[in-house]
């Protein structure tokens, strides 16, 4: 099995500051309800974001050669 890269996850206080009034039960609820909607979302945009920062054909040379 190939080596997983930039996994991400939320949690109930990342959802709070945007609904402050709400408990952390409530916003894992929030959470565990649309869990597969924002997973969906995450993986268009992670795939735009690959997109993105793929050099241009035949131009990579390896880590080593990166900008970053």
């Amino acid at each position: 099995m190939s080596k997983k890269y930039a996994q991400l996850s939320w949690q109930a206080g990342d959802v709070q500051p945007f609904k402050p009034n709400w408990t952390l039960e409530q916003c894992e609820e929030w959470l565990e309800y649309n869990q597969r909607y924002i997973a969906d979302r995450l993986c268009e945009l992670g795939f735009e974001v690959i997109e993105t920062l793929l050099p241009p054909e035949d131009e990579y040379k390896g880590a080593s050669s990166c900008s970053w």
